[in-house]
């Protein structure tokens, strides 16, 4: 399924004039110090976290391993958990593209992570916000 189709599926349900409040973490964004190391631990007395950055700037993806695990009742470490997801690494404007091509809503506005208003005319920012309204 497209990302048109499942955002035009998102708006389906909601009421006339409802809002969607979307996150964006574009390419700007992927393109951090965190994001280029290849494993990063963090671990507390009862929670410990191993994440695998897996980055494929060329395709404009990037996949991530997250094993967790936590201390049960009895303060034994219970099983690894792993998660794996894979991400698009957005242009803001590829985003802005496909979503100003639903015809059931109005983009409202984008605003940067610090929640300040977006102008294309501006470098893009890391994380963006993306206000779209049912008609």
């Amino acid at each position: 399924m497209t990302q048109k189709k499942r955002i035009s599926r998102l708006i389906t349900i909601l009421k006339q004039k409802g809002i969607v409040i979307m996150d964006v973490r574009t390419a700007t964004g992927w393109d951090v110090d965190f994001f280029h190391q290849k494993v990063t631990i963090y671990e507390t007395n009862r929670f410990q976290r191993i994440w695998i950055n897996l980055p494929d700037y060329d395709a404009g993806t990037i996949t991530f391993d997250v094993f967790i695990r936590v201390k049960g009742k009895d303060d034994n470490w219970l099983p690894w958990e792993r998660e794996q997801m894979t991400e698009r690494m957005w242009k803001l404007g590829e985003a802005e593209t496909i979503l100003r091509q639903i015809s059931d809503c109005t983009m409202e506005g984008i605003y940067r992570d610090d929640f300040t208003s977006y102008r294309s005319s501006e470098p893009e920012p890391g994380l963006a916000y993306i206000v779209l309204r049912k008609k």
